[in-house]
């Protein structure tokens, strides 16, 4: 499963491909593991304090392209809060499943007005 990069994040692997560097390159540098740059760019972890100020260093930023990845760093993190399943929300849960399986067509039939209603409209 792929991860969507935040633009944060697709401002960082573009910067490090411009410069021939790649994440396990980044990371030996930044004596981390991998997946931690990985969270940061896909937005699952907020970058830690410095990661910005080293990000310039190791790539040698100049002052536009840095100002650029600060301001890119507002609302980097996607805050995804889980929903504890309780009794009543447990039927609005099996109902997103449902139709999380549909076909779009399937979805779109919800709109249309049932045929027994349009006759009793009057």
């Amino acid at each position: 499963m792929t991860n969507a990069l935040t633009r944060f994040g697709q401002h960082c692997r573009d910067l490090r491909s411009s410069h021939n560097r790649t994440m396990g390159d980044q990371a030996d540098a930044f004596n981390c593991p991998i997946h931690t740059i990985s969270f940061i760019e896909t937005g699952r972890i907020a970058p830690p304090d410095q990661y910005v100020e080293r990000f310039r260093d190791w790539l040698g930023l100049n002052s536009e392209q840095y100002r650029d990845l600060v301001r890119r760093t507002h609302g980097n993190v996607i805050d995804l809060q889980r929903v504890k399943l309780t009794r009543s929300n447990s039927k609005t849960m099996r109902l997103f499943r449902k139709i999380s399986k549909m076909k779009p067509g399937q979805i779109r039939s919800f709109r249309k007005t049932p045929p027994d209603e349009a006759k009793d409209d009057g």
